[in-house]
């Protein structure tokens, strides 16, 4: 399988053309930089670029045309000028400082919509006890996603290993592919819970995982999380065994045949 976008649509040769050419630019520069400041203390430069781990991380449109701006900005004269020493006394180039500065930003504003999507589900099912657990897992998440927020700031005083960290958490983060990949575990830990419960139980099993695997990654969360009947088993989301009670031990094949049946009407109205 070649070069593929989130949507599932291939990108052009010509793409992948010019994606090496502007790997090929800003490793040249860059090689010539590191031969420059070789002899300086406490310089760190970028590391060079790789065209087969910018195409797992790069794979929406957006977050490439991204990447090809950034190496523009990198290409300008006087980008690679050393700035003043940081509190650590570390010096980078103006280029990196700006890339810290930008990917911070969208880091935090690619987080911080996720949390607004995870606070706008609905936790009001009538079940106290069902309540409070998907409750509790939203805010769990939150909390996760919050310490991401905490974990960008106080570049000044980071030492060398400290900001490779936090350069590798901004370059995760800052692009859209961050969220896909995490919507695409949490369906793959949702089917290897159904396989671990109904594969060998019941009947209509293959049907369902086939209905499933047509499901958009972007859509498969917001179509389980607020409804009751699907996100009794939420513990997938812990990537386990989601046999929560006793339910399931007692009407198996009912319950699948539930599940089966919701997720075709969910699916059917979307």
């Amino acid at each position: 399988m070649g070069w593929q976008q989130i949507n599932g649509k291939p990108f052009r040769k010509k793409d992948e053309q010019n994606l090496q050419k502007a790997v090929k630019r800003f490793n040249s520069k860059l090689r010539r930089l590191i031969k420059k400041y070789e002899n300086e203390d406490n310089v760190m430069l970028p590391e060079l670029l790789s065209v087969k781990n910018l195409k797992q991380s790069l794979q929406d449109r957006r977050d490439l045309n991204n990447f090809y701006k950034s190496v523009e900005r990198f290409m300008k004269r006087g980008s690679e000028e050393l700035m003043p020493p940081m509190e650590s006394g570390i010096r980078m180039t103006k280029y990196q400082r700006n890339e810290i500065r930008i990917g911070i930003i969208r880091s935090k504003a690619n987080l911080r919509s996720e949390i607004s999507r995870i606070e706008n589900i609905d936790d009001d099912t009538g079940d106290v006890s069902k309540d409070y657990t998907r409750f509790r897992l939203k805010n769990e998440e939150k909390e996760n996603l919050q310490n991401k927020i905490k974990s960008l700031n106080n570049v000044e005083t980071r030492d060398k290993q400290s900001l490779e960290k936090l350069i590798e958490r901004i370059d995760r983060y800052k692009t859209k592919t961050w969220l896909y990949n995490k919507n695409k575990v949490y369906k793959e830990n949702y089917l290897q819970a159904l396989e671990n419960t109904f594969k060998d139980n019941v009947e209509g099993y293959d049907q369902l995982v086939s209905l499933l695997d047509d499901v958009d990654v972007m859509d498969f969360y917001s179509l389980i999380a607020d409804n009751d009947i699907l996100s009794d088993i939420k513990q997938y989301y812990k990537g386990t065994s989601f046999i929560s009670d006793k339910e399931f031990d007692e009407n198996l094949q009912g319950k699948f045949n539930e599940i089966m049946e919701e997720w075709v009407r969910r699916i059917w109205n979307k």
